[in-house]
């Protein structure tokens, strides 16, 4: 019990098709900006593995989702329609639970989100079981996946705000969530959105270790 060395289930949310690159997609184009940061963190740690492979398609999901697996990390983009994106996230978790071999201490599970109400771009960590703020996928996820069913488990939510239209109405925020991306957008989350996510890794890593090291 007092080592703590988990490997990272990252699982973002978005939508497929031609809304790929939307506003509620950013969660994926922020997964394949995490996938970039830890890739070059590990070549800054003159590290002899990539660290962390390019995405490649992963068919064993009943729709082929993109994938990254490397040492610590196993990305995973959710392939279905957001407000659905619960029956995707409780299979990836089992799945990568039975592939490793491992109890839930030892699986962190973290959901890579978009979130109405924040700046363009600011990442941020928030509690598993929180608020989930209108987010539709993330309500998807609370009804089909229970913490409690699996003891010892550290789970957590990151966000990448996305703005808000002025209006509050429904409709109009419907359209605003589901927008093309600018290409400025898409270049700042490409460049700066990965490395605020590592970051936010790094230190659920050092929280949950810290928990683990006062409960024992």
């Amino acid at each position: 019990m007092g080592k703590f060395n988990p490997h990272f289930l990252v699982i973002s949310l978005g939508n497929p098709g031609k809304y790929y690159e939307t506003m509620h997609s950013a969660g994926h184009l922020a997964l394949l900006s995490l996938q970039k940061a830890i890739k070059n963190s590990a070549d800054a740690s003159g590290a002899s593995s990539p660290g962390q492979p390019d995405f490649s398609p992963y068919k064993r999901w009943k729709k082929s989702c993109q994938a990254s697996t490397g040492p610590k990390y196993t990305l995973l983009q959710s392939p279905t329609l957001m407000n659905v994106s619960g029956d995707f996230v409780r299979w990836a978790w089992n799945e990568t639970l039975k592939g490793h071999g491992v109890p839930p201490s030892d699986l962190g599970l973290v959901v890579l989100h978009d979130e109405l109400e924040t700046r363009f771009g600011v990442v941020r960590t928030r509690q598993w079981g929180t608020s989930h703020r209108g987010h539709n996928g993330i309500k998807s996820i609370y009804q089909k996946l229970q913490i409690k069913d699996y003891p010892g488990a550290q789970w957590a939510r990151i966000s990448v705000g996305i703005d808000r239209p002025e209006s509050r109405d429904p409709e109009n925020v419907a359209d605003y969530v589901l927008s093309p991306l600018t290409d400025q957008q898409k270049m700042a989350i490409d460049t700066e959105v990965g490395p605020r996510v590592l970051e936010s890794l790094n230190q659920l890593e050092s929280l949950w270790r810290t928990q683990l090291k006062d409960a024992t």
